[in-house]
C-alpha cells in the first residue's frame, strides 16, 4: 500500500505542477490581417477554426494548426459569421447574417440555409443532446435542426435582450441560458427543464451575463459584464446541488469564461474602467491571479482553452494571443484504475469537515488524503462512510486516494478559505 501511495505522490507532483518560466505568459500568434475576430473553436485534431471579418469587410472562417498554423480560408461567403460550433463528430456550424452554415466533412465542403428569425446578431449556438441546435439571438432563442430548414422561437423576449451562452448541468437535466437585457425585468439566467423547448427566467435578473461554463464537479459559473442598474459585473457561481448563485468576483467586467480539465477557471475581462486582461482561479473561484504578461492591451473579449489558452483582444488590430506554455495539466477530476467502487466526497469545496462515502462494506478499503506537495496528511481504513475534521487543513488543493484490492480511485478536492 505504501509503495502505491508513494508512486501516486510522484505522479501528482508531475501532473499538477504549473509551468514556471521567465518568459511572458502570452505570445502573439501571426495570422492574416483581419478587421475583427468573432469566435474560436478547435477540432479533435487540434485544428483551430476562427471566424473573422477581413480587411475587405467580408466574413470568413480561417483554420490553422499549431505550431506553424499556415492559415487557410475554409469558408468565404461574404457573410459575417459571429459564432462557430464544433460537435463531438467534428461537424462544424457557423451562424451570422440570418444564415446557418454547416460542414459535415471537417470544413472541406459547406452548405447553408437562411434562418430568417435571427435578429441583429447571433452571439451563441449550442448543440443539444437531441442533436438539434439552439441559437441565441436578440429577442429570443431559436430551436433549429442541423441544416437550418426547420426552426422556430422557443423563447421570445424584448428586442433589447440578447442570449449569449448555454450550458447543461451535470446530469443534463437542466439547461441554462445567460442573457443581457438593456431594460428592466429581464436578462440574467434562464432555465429549461425540457431540453430547450420552454424557458423560465430564474436568477440574476437584470445582470449582463456574457458566458457560462461548468467544472468537472458540476459547479456552474457565469461571467457578468454588469447590471441594468449599472451595478457591478464579475463572476457568479452555482455550486452543485445548491439553488442560490454566489457573487464571487466583483472586481471585473467578464466577457468570457472557460474551465480546464483540472478545474482551473480562466476569465477574459474587458477594460471599461476596470483592470481587464485574463484572470485564473486554482481554488474554484475563491481567489484570482492576474496573467497579463505579454498583452499589448489587456482588453479581452474572448477566451478558448484547449492544451493552450487562446485570447482575443478587443479593438483594432484585434490581436490573437496564445499562452507560451500548455496550461491544462494531465490530471482530471477523477482517475480510476480497474474500479467498480463508487465514491462521493462532500461538500465540495469543503471547509472544516469532509465526508466521504463509498458503496462497499469491505473492511480492506483504504483511504489516504495528500496535499498538493504529495505529502500524506490523513490515512486509514474506511467502511462506507467517514467524517474527517479538516479544520486544521490549510486552504488549497488535496487529493483523495481510495484503494480496495485491485481498484483505485483518485479524486481532486479543494478546501476553501
Amino acid at each position: 500500500m505504501k509503495n502505491i501511495i508513494i508512486s501516486i505522490s510522484v505522479f501528482l507532483l508531475l501532473a499538477v505542477s504549473k509551468p514556471v518560466c521567465a518568459q511572458e505568459f502570452w505570445e502573439v500568434v501571426d495570422m492574416p490581417e483581419v478587421n475583427t475576430i468573432y469566435d474560436i473553436e478547435i477540432t479533435s485534431s487540434q485544428r483551430l477554426m476562427i471566424s473573422v471579418k477581413g480587411e475587405d469587410g467580408l466574413g470568413c472562417i480561417i483554420s490553422g494548426t499549431y505550431p506553424d498554423y499556415n492559415w487557410d480560408t475554409v469558408l468565404y461567403q461574404g457573410s459575417l459569421i459571429e459564432e462557430i460550433l464544433i460537435d463531438k463528430y467534428n461537424n462544424i456550424y457557423g451562424v451570422g447574417d440570418y444564415t446557418l452554415f454547416y460542414s459535415f466533412d471537417g470544413g472541406e465542403n459547406w452548405d447553408s440555409n437562411t434562418v430568417d428569425l435571427m435578429q441583429m446578431g447571433t452571439p451563441s449556438m449550442y448543440k443539444l443532446g437531441s442533436g438539434k441546435l439552439l441559437i441565441g439571438t436578440w429577442g429570443g432563442i431559436i430551436l433549429c435542426d442541423t441544416i437550418g430548414t426547420d426552426y422556430s422561437f422557443v423563447e421570445t423576449s424584448p428586442l433589447s435582450e440578447v442570449f449569449n451562452d448555454f450550458q447543461y448541468n451535470f446530469d443534463s437535466t437542466i439547461l441554462y441560458a445567460g442573457s443581457t437585457c438593456f431594460s428592466d425585468n429581464s436578462g440574467g439566467i434562464y432555465c429549461s427543464y425540457d431540453d430547450g423547448l420552454s424557458w423560465d427566467n430564474v436568477a440574476l435578473c437584470g445582470s449582463y451575463i456574457s458566458s457560462l461554463s461548468m467544472n468537472y464537479d458540476g459547479d456552474i459559473f457565469a461571467g457578468s459584464q454588469g447590471h441594468f442598474t449599472q451595478g457591478i459585473g464579475g463572476v457568479y457561481r452555482l455550486l452543485f446541488g445548491e439553488d442560490e448563485w454566489e457573487h464571487i468576483n466583483a472586481d471585473e467586467i467578464v466577457s468570457s469564461i472557460d474551465i480546464g480539465t483540472n478545474n482551473d477557471i480562466y476569465i477574459g475581462c474587458t477594460l471599461m474602467g476596470w483592470p481587464g486582461g485574463v484572470r485564473v482561479s486554482y481554488d474554484n473561484g475563491f481567489s484570482w491571479d492576474i496573467i497579463n504578461d505579454g498583452f499589448n492591451a489587456p482588453d479581452i473579449v474572448g477566451l478558448f482553452l484547449s492544451e493552450y489558452i487562446y485570447a482575443i483582444e478587443s479593438g483594432p488590430p484585434h490581436t490573437f494571443y496564445k499562452s507560451t506554455e500548455p496550461v491544462v495539466s494531465s490530471i482530471d477530476k477523477e482517475i480510476c484504475f480497474n474500479s467498480s467502487l463508487m465514491v462521493k466526497a462532500c461538500p465540495t469545496p469543503f471547509n472544516n469537515q469532509l465526508s466521504i462515502f463509498i458503496d462497499t462494506s469491505l473492511k480492506s478499503t483504504y483511504l489516504s488524503i495528500l496535499n498538493c506537495n504529495g505529502e500524506i496528511i490523513y490515512n486509514g481504513y474506511i467502511n462506507q462512510t467517514i467524517n474527517i475534521d479538516t479544520s486544521n487543513f490549510p486552504s488549497g488543493i488535496y487529493y483523495c486516494i481510495i484503494q480496495s484490492f485491485n481498484s483505485l480511485i483518485l479524486k481532486k478536492l479543494i478546501k476553501c478559505k
